[in-house]
């Protein structure tokens, strides 16, 4: 009976083939570690871990805690033999220091810091974009004001600019000779 050995590779093809396995495992780990932070990150993710931390503060509003009372505690796990021993296990004494709510709320920070990261982002790249134009018809808006002014419209407008220093404007000379003036709701 003939023995089914596999056919030994050459040194050069041994190592090619484990380095190639060795960046397959690589890119697996990479592509893991990347969906774990994309749902970690997600805001769902957020509420749920919030829910999770006043859901595990609870136990410490309605047990005695030995960071304030340790008599308390005592008397609790002497008045109660069976269930005080299993709750002292689970931190339930020393909720706000436990290893499981430090987990939660170091959790909750890391994944709405990288929840908000891109988001503040974007949010600054809007704040620094020009203006939008103003609507058409200005008196369909509940709050809208109209003033006349009689001058020259360069003289004006430089006038106009120099009464709003310190806001963002955008100053536009459309195809007719009006001037318009653009303000956004908020200071620069």
């Amino acid at each position: 009976m003939a023995s089914k050995v596999a056919p030994e590779l050459p040194r050069a093809d041994a190592e090619s083939h484990e380095t190639h396995r060795f960046r397959a495992i690589l890119r697996l780990l990479a592509q893991k570690g990347r969906n774990t932070w994309r749902s970690l990150t997600s805001m769902g993710t957020a509420l749920v871990l919030l829910f999770l931390l006043a859901l595990g503060a609870i136990p410490g509003a309605l047990l005695p805690q030995r960071s304030l009372n340790a008599g308390k505690v005592d008397e609790y796990l002497h008045t109660h033999p069976i269930i005080g021993p299993w709750l002292d296990e689970l931190q339930a004494f020393d909720v706000f220091s436990s290893f499981w709510f430090t987990a939660i709320y170091v959790l909750l920070f890391v994944s709405l810091v990288g929840c908000l990261t891109p988001r503040i982002l974007e949010h600054a790249r809007s704040l620094r974009a020009t203006p939008v134009a103003a609507p058409r018809n200005l008196a369909r808006l509940p709050k809208h004001a109209e003033a006349e002014a009689v001058g020259d419209p360069d003289s004006l407008a430089a006038s106009i600019t120099g009464r709003l220093r310190g806001w963002r404007t955008a100053t536009s000379r459309p195809s007719s000779e009006k001037w318009n003036t653009r303000l956004p709701n908020s200071r620069r």
